[in-house]
C-alpha cells in the first residue's frame, strides 16, 4: 500500500507530518551512533531528577521533533520527555502529542540498536494515533484509530509518495504456553519468570524499549509484554497503544482498563500488559496472580 495515496481521515496530515519528522530525527540519531562507532567517541550523560538518564541527542532530538509538530499544528499542544513540564496543564482535553525522542535511551547509550523515536497523539483523553520508528533496522510502525496498523520497512530514502507500507496483524494465540513474552533488557523483574512458569512458557525475547516491544507484538514476532515498574509515561504508552490495538492486541492496566490521558502527571503508575486480544483475558488474570494485583469490585 501507497500510504501517501491513502487517507486517514481527519489525522492523514497529522500521521504524515509524525511520519517525517520522525525520520528525520531518528536519521540524526542514527548518525551519530555511526560516527561514535567509527571515531570510539563516548556521550555526554547526565540524570534526572528521577535518576534516569539523558543525553545531548534526547535533547537535540525533542527539541526537534517539538518545534515541527508545535509550528505544523498550533491547535495542539505538544509534550516532549525532555520539554519543561512544569506549567503542564491538564491533558485530557483537546489535542495533544506525546513525544518520546529516544525511547531506550540506555541502549542509545549502548549503542546497541534498541531504541526508536516514538510519537503518539491523544484527544480528549484517549490515543488515536501512533509512530514508533526503528532506526537501527530502519522500520517505521504507525497507525491511526480505526485505520490500521502498518509498517514501513527500508524507506526513509524513498520519496513520500513511493512509499510502501504492509498491513500488521497480532498473533492469533489462544494457548499461553506457546506465548513469546519479552522481557526488559534495563528493568530486570524476576516476576516475569514466576509469570512465565504459570503459564508454562518458555520462549522470552530479550530487548530494550516500550515502543520495539509494541512493535514486536503487533507484527506478531512476539506475544506478551508486562511494564510494572511503575515508571513509564504517556509519551511510553500513547502511540504503542494505538499500533496495538490497530493490529489486533491491546494494552491493559492491571485494573483490565486502556490508559486514560489525563491530568498534570504523565506517570503510569499502574502495572500494565501488552498482548493479542485473542490471549488478553488469560495473561491478564495470570500476571494480576503473579504480582498480586486485586481489582476492587465494582459496589
Amino acid at each position: 500500500m501507497q500510504i501517501y495515496k491513502r487517507t486517514f481521515g481527519t489525522l492523514t496530515k497529522h500521521l504524515y507530518e509524525s511520519i517525517d519528522i520522525a525520520y528525520k530525527a531518528g536519521s540524526v540519531a542514527q548518525e551519530f551512533c555511526i560516527k561514535r562507532s567509527i571515531h570510539d567517541n563516548g556521550i555526554k550523560v547526565t540524570k534526572k531528577e528521577d535518576t534516569s538518564p539523558v543525553t545531548e541527542v534526547d535533547k537535540q532530538l525533542n527539541e526537534i521533533i517539538v518545534n515541527h509538530l508545535s509550528k505544523q499544528f498550533t491547535d495542539a499542544r505538544v509534550v516532549g520527555e525532555e520539554s519543561d513540564l512544569s506549567t503542564l496543564e491538564d491533558v485530557s482535553k483537546g489535542m495533544v502529542f506525546f513525544v518520546d525522542p529516544i525511547d531506550g535511551t540506555k541502549e542509545f547509550i549502548q549503542n546497541n540498536g534498541q531504541w526508536s523515536v516514538m510519537i503518539g497523539l491523544a484527544l480528549d483523553g484517549e490515543a488515536h494515533l501512533g509512530v514508533v520508528y526503528i532506526p537501527s533496522s530502519d522500520e517505521m510502525f504507525f497507525a491511526v484509530h480505526g485505520h490500521g496498523s502498518y509498517m514501513m520497512k527500508s524507506q526513509i530514502s524513498t520519496e513520500p509518495e513511493q512509499r510502501v507500507a504492509e498491513p500488521l496483524c497480532a498473533n492469533n494465540i489462544t494457548d499461553p504456553s506457546k506465548v513469546i513474552n519479552l522481557a526488559s533488557r534495563s528493568h530486570y523483574d524476576s516476576r516475569v519468570e514466576l509469570l512465565m512458569k504459570k503459564i508454562n512458557a518458555n520462549k522470552q525475547i530479550q530487548i530494550g524499549s516500550f515502543g520495539i516491544k509494541a512493535a514486536y507484538i503487533a507484527s506478531g514476532r512476539a506475544d506478551m509484554y508486562v511494564q510494572a515498574s511503575g515508571k513509564t509515561s504517556y509519551w511510553d504508552t500513547c502511540g504503542p497503544e494505538v499500533i496495538l490495538a490497530e493490529a489486533g492486541a491491546v494494552l491493559l492496566n492491571y485494573k483490565k482498563k486502556r490508559i486514560k490521558y489525563e491530568g498534570t502527571n504523565t506517570r503510569n503508575v499502574d502495572a500494565m500488559i501488552a498482548a493479542p486480544t485473542s490471549i488478553i483475558d488469560k495473561l491478564h488474570e495470570a500476571m494480576c496472580e503473579v504480582y498480586d494485583l486485586k481489582v476492587e469490585p465494582k459496589l
